[in-house]
């Protein structure tokens, strides 16, 4: 019993100010009253915490904002600076444009109008119905701004002149030389805001404004249609907005709530902002809930413990107490079964409810231990799914990254990566993971990084910076690249690192280059107007465009059954001469491409032995190891092919093979417009010579007629003279001369009929079957009859092909041919005809040995009434050979004055194998046999 007293004394103390209730309550107060501070200080502690990352969080979501604004402001430059390069833009069609206008503005959602307007505000072509009035046009800031900028600019908000809607308008001058002529411009609708806001997941409440220069509100998120174009933000925000540029503050928002707003410009134009807000009741009701929730907990414990130290009493308490501070103890040893006995108590109300409430707490202890291991149990669950979800988040971001064709990373103010996509790997060939910890120097080099210091130095300054350069690459070359630097900033502001965007644009550069050269070489095609002027531009500019060093035009004949090698570049000579006249069946790959119209691009040489095993030593002659063969094409004819070559192997991409396409496209139709040209010159010529050969042909009917008929009426009248009797001798010979006369006369007018004929396409051939041995039989005797004081040879090569010919027609040929060369040819020099197979064609010769014909007037005397000059000059119209060559066209085949080296003339022409005959039949063909005689001149007729 002793130790009980003593417990008891320990307890309850005499005292007043050391008595156990006193200083129980001083304890359980102050304990509460820190806990209390503590409370306070957490829930501060909490608010500053949400209102950082509610900043940064509307800082990022607004730098998201103005970089989507920033692509749709750079596309819209890509486009007007695509649309101003075209003709039907730079000289506004109107039938044209519109419907590609209308085409752009339907696929781009985000366009309410594309459309062209002169400098006096006149619109010439507009993808909307209806025009505004040229007055309104020149009112509006984009006008105005394209004038004084000359170059693409933004106007101010505006509400559109015909669509009726919020837009922003952009402008694009086009020029001639020096001279502003037409400016075209898109407006853009600010549905953008909301195709943002569409693809990004928003917090509960956050608002989204975009304002001008003028702090007009240009779109609101949610909706507020009565606060567009109004500006209604508070003074001082937007006075923020317009000194930082970038940053956080708080502020009332437009329903005059507080927000916490992040702001970033749209960087490309400098005139529009975008505000994101996060409003600050969120980070209010954080605090509120959390210091409420701390006070109303600590106000129970307080109160409950307080009651148990002010209400007990010495005289009932030690006992109670006691059972309490045993309980106590074991509870404190982690006995949580731990129950006060409710004997030990005795009839004391207050320590009964306390001893209660003590089992109750330790019931709840119990309860909550239990509820408070789930709930561990359960948190740990939770961590280890946000841990898990935090991990494949960071994995599809790093995804995303790695699969973008950008550099994209992180450097710190130290100038060291911190974070690298892997396109890194591509382009430096250094795993992404070993570039980090390393400076900008030494991933770029010394000399790349010289060119970027001066942007990095401005990044890390605070200044969004946007530019395009060109590097060198450290694995040799050049890089164009267009890139990116933000600043990160910290909750004080201060720059604490950069985001890196690098984009690698050189192909896009290519393309502009070659797209201008394209440019530059359709304007040399405008102005070429012959043939030769079209191929020498190709050669010279369009060669040097795609990097080859040989090509070759070749263009069809009229007849379309060959080609002709019309120009070339670095073609040998013997190549040249050799393809100089080719029939379309030719295998050959230019010829190919035009019988197809397909074009064939060959990478290596090995592809185009393959397809042309016959040819392949040519190409490999002219040192070429790629080629490409394209079909002219010109409103949807083939006229010709163009062959390129080039020395290294290529691998022709889609966009060389437009690129070539295109070029050669344009020289297509410049080579038409030169055909055009030169056919109209010619026919020009033509009429002029035809109205000459009218003039001519009424002097020369006059003169040739007038001659047998002054012969014949001369010798009639003589014969008819009463006064005068002629011997029958002399009688005999006057009627001779007048039937010889009206002889000539009949030829001439047949001769000029056949011409008629001819020349109205109406003279009828009858082609049949004919071996050649027929034809020559059928006029021997005429033949001989007109070379007596010659020297006839006739050569037949063995085996010839039947042919399709009318007999009497080609026999007349062969006897006009015949004739023509015995006027022309000494006496006693050979005249000799020959007979062989080429092509498909049996050609004939009449060669002769006599002074020739001159190399500029081969071509005209075929013509009628033609004859060329010579020191004596022969009887006739000049009819006959315009004559042949109209007999042999509408055979189907070809005459021409063939190339001599010796003293003489030799003209051939060709008739058509007939098509139905087959090798089969030669064995049963046998060559008519020529019957051995002999000339005046004593050489024996051959058939060879």
């Amino acid at each position: 019993m002793s130790s009980r007293p003593q417990a008891l004394t320990q307890l309850f103390p005499k005292s007043r100010f050391s008595s156990l209730r006193s200083r129980l309550f001083l304890l359980v107060l102050l304990i509460w009253l820190s806990a209390l501070l503590l409370a306070v200080y957490s829930a501060s502690a909490e608010e500053r915490l949400v209102r950082r990352s509610a900043q940064q969080e509307a800082l990022r979501l607004s730098q998201l904002a103005a970089s989507y604004q920033e692509q749709v402001v750079r596309s819209t430059r890509e486009l007007l600076t695509a649309l101003a390069q075209l003709p039907i833009v730079r000289e506004p069609d109107p039938a044209a444009c519109r419907p590609l206008f209308v085409s752009l503005v339907q696929q781009y959602s985000s366009y309410t109008n594309l459309f062209v307007v002169d400098m006096e505000g006149n619109t010439y072509c507009s993808a909307l119905e209806s025009d505004p009035t040229p007055e309104a046009v020149r009112e509006r800031s984009w006008f105005q701004r394209a004038l004084e900028v000359r170059d693409f600019s933004q106007g101010d908000y505006a509400i559109g002149l015909v669509s009726r809607r919020p837009v922003i308008t952009f402008s694009y001058p086009i020029f001639e030389g020096q001279r502003l002529d037409y400016i075209v411009a898109a407006s853009v609708d600010l549905a953008w805001v909301g195709d943002f806001i569409a693809a990004t997941a928003l917090p509960p409440g956050v608002t989204i404004t975009a304002i001008d220069r003028n702090a007009t509100v240009l779109y609101v998120y949610p909706e507020a249609p009565e606060a567009v174009g109004q500006a209604i933000l508070d003074p001082s925000l937007t006075n923020v907005v317009r000194q930082q540029g970038t940053g956080t503050i708080a502020g009332p928002g437009l329903d005059g709530d507080s927000y916490l707003f992040g702001f970033s410009p749209l960087s490309s134009v400098g005139t529009t902002s975008v505000l994101v807000g996060i409003p600050g009741e969120t980070v209010s009701a954080v605090r509120d809930r959390l210091l409420l929730q701390n006070i109303f907990l600590l106000a129970g414990i307080g109160i409950l413990t307080l009651s148990i130290a002010w209400f007990g009493a010495r005289s009932w308490l030690l006992e109670p107490l006691q059972a309490l501070f045993i309980t106590a103890q074991q509870l404190s040893s982690g006995d949580l079964s731990a129950r006060v006995n409710a004997k030990a108590l005795g009839n004391a109300g207050e320590l009964n409810a306390l001893g209660s409430v003590f089992n109750e707490m330790a019931n709840s202890l119990q309860q909550n231990e239990t509820a408070l291991q789930n709930a561990r149990d359960d948190l740990e669950q939770q961590v280890k799914a946000r841990t898990a979800a935090l991990t494949r988040s960071e994995h599809e971001l790093r995804l995303i990254t790695d699969s973008l064709p950008v550099l994209i990373s992180y450097v710190d103010t130290a100038k060291r990566y911190q974070f690298n996509n892997r396109t890194h790997e591509e382009w430096f060939h250094q795993p992404s993971d070993s570039l980090q910890g390393k400076q900008m120097w030494e991933v770029f080099g010394e000399d790349a990084y010289q060119v970027l210091e001066p942007y990095i130095e401005r990044a890390l300054r605070g200044e969004s910076v946007r530019f395009e350069t060109r590097i060198p690459n450290m694995l040799g070359g050049i890089r164009h690249i267009d890139s990116v630097y933000t600043p990160d900033f910290d909750e004080n502001g201060a720059v604490i690192g950069i985001y890196v965007l690098v984009m690698d644009i050189s192909v896009r550069k290519q393309i502009e280059e070659k797209n201008n050269s394209l440019v530059s070489i359709m304007a040399a095609f405008s102005q070429a107007l012959s043939l030769s002027d079209v191929a020498d531009v190709f050669l010279r500019e369009g060669l040097t465009v795609i990097g080859a060093h040989t090509a070759a035009m070749f263009l069809l004949t009229p007849d379309e059954g060959h080609i002709e090698l019309v120009s070339q570049s670095n073609v040998q000579p013997d190549v040249q001469k050799a393809f100089t006249y080719l029939p379309l069946s030719v295998s050959l790959a230019s010829a190919h491409v035009i019988r197809t119209g397909e074009g064939l691009w060959f990478e290596n040489s090995e592809q185009y032995k393959a397809l042309f095993p016959e040819t392949y030593p040519t190409l490999r002659r002219h040192q070429s190891n790629a080629a490409v063969y394209l079909p002219l094409i010109s409103r949807g004819r083939i006229i010709g092919s163009i062959s390129i070559g080039f020395i290294q192997e290529c691998v022709f991409d889609e966009a060389t093979r437009t690129f070539i396409t295109a070029l050669v496209r344009q020289c297509a139709q410049a080579v038409e417009r030169a055909k055009l040209y030169d056919a109209e010159s010619k026919a020009r010529v033509e009429a002029e010579r035809a109205s000459a050969a009218r003039l001519k042909f009424l002097a020369m009917v006059s003169h040739v007629l007038r001659t047998p008929l002054t012969t014949i009426k001369g010798f009639s009248s003589t014969l008819l003279a009463t006064d005068v009797e002629w011997e029958p001798e002399n009688q005999h010979r006057f009627i001779e001369l007048i039937d010889e006369e009206a002889n000539r006369l009949t030829e001439l007018i047949d001769q000029l009929l056949d011409l008629s004929r001819i020349q109205a396409g109406t003279l009828r051939i009858h082609p049949e079957r004919q071996h050649v041995e027929t034809i020559i039989q059928e006029a021997r005797s005429k033949i001989e009859l007109l070379t007596q004081s010659h020297q006839l040879l006739i050569e037949i090569a063995p085996a010839l092909p039947p042919i399709l010919a009318d007999r009497l027609r080609i026999t007349h040929v062969l006897v006009n041919l015949v004739e023509n060369s015995v006027k022309y040819s000494p006496r006693g020099t050979s005249i000799t005809i020959t007979m062989q197979q080429q092509n498909g064609f049996v050609c004939f010769q009449v060669k002769d040995e006599g002074i020739g014909i001159p190399q500029e007037e081969r071509e005209m005397v075929f013509e009628a009434f033609r004859q060329v000059e010579r020191k004596e000059r022969a009887k006739g119209a000049g009819l006959g050979l315009a004559i042949c060559k109209g007999l042999i066209l509408a055979h189907g085949g070809s005459i021409w004055v063939e190339d001599r080296e010796t003293t003489g003339t030799t003209i051939a022409f060709t008739l058509p194998v007939d098509p139905t005959y087959s090798d089969a039949n030669a064995a049963v063909r046998r060559p008519l046999p020529l019957q051995q005689t002999e000339t005046s001149g004593s050489l024996p007729v051959s058939s060879a």
